[in-house]
């Protein structure tokens, strides 16, 4: 068995040779638990700062961005976005249940009959129901269990808000404030 660094059969000793592209990072491993291989620009174990491209410039490697890397997520990007976003989501589908029962609250607080406030009012009726139809939609796709409780929610709202609605455009418009 020959020894590390032993003559070779033409003499020579022998040497390891280690070629190392400039644009891969490098490390090797400790020579002792717990060490770390010293940086600086002789170090041929340091990950690399940055890399030369052939028209001279300069560009931050991939060392350089692995240091900069944190395990806690940044202010403008959180870890959690899409949870947040379910959460609005479903904050604003509670807010739709609502504004249907106030619909009919609309109607009766309308001040004329005037066509511009009929249409007004009319539009609000539409904007609410697209929207409505849009949250059952997305809650559909996210989960079959929310989707049956809205579903229920909404249909027990539909036959008092439908006769409320129906009342509603049948009194006369509000021109003066109530007595108190």
């Amino acid at each position: 068995m020959k020894r590390p660094g032993a003559a070779h059969a033409h003499g020579r000793p022998k040497t390891l040779r280690t070629v190392n592209p400039p644009t891969a990072p490098t490390r090797c491993a400790p020579s002792r638990p717990g060490r770390r291989p010293a940086e600086g620009p002789g170090n041929p174990h340091r990950i690399r700062d940055d890399i030369r491209v052939p028209d001279g410039r300069t560009h931050p490697g991939p060392g350089l961005l692995r240091r900069r890397r944190s395990p806690w997520p940044h202010p403008d990007r959180p870890a959690r976005r899409g949870a947040t976003t379910r959460r609005d989501r479903y904050a604003a589908a509670a807010k739709l249940l609502v504004a249907r029962i106030e619909y009919p609250y609309r109607i009766r607080r309308r001040t004329s009959d005037a066509p511009e406030a009929l249409n007004a009012l009319a539009g609000a009726g539409h904007d609410l129901q697209e929207r409505l139809a849009e949250t059952r939609v997305w809650i559909s796709t996210e989960s079959t269990v929310l989707s049956d409780l809205f579903g229920h929610c909404l249909s027990r709202l539909d036959a008092p808000s439908e006769q409320a609605c129906t009342d509603a455009w049948n009194v006369t418009p509000v021109t003066a404030a109530a007595p108190g």
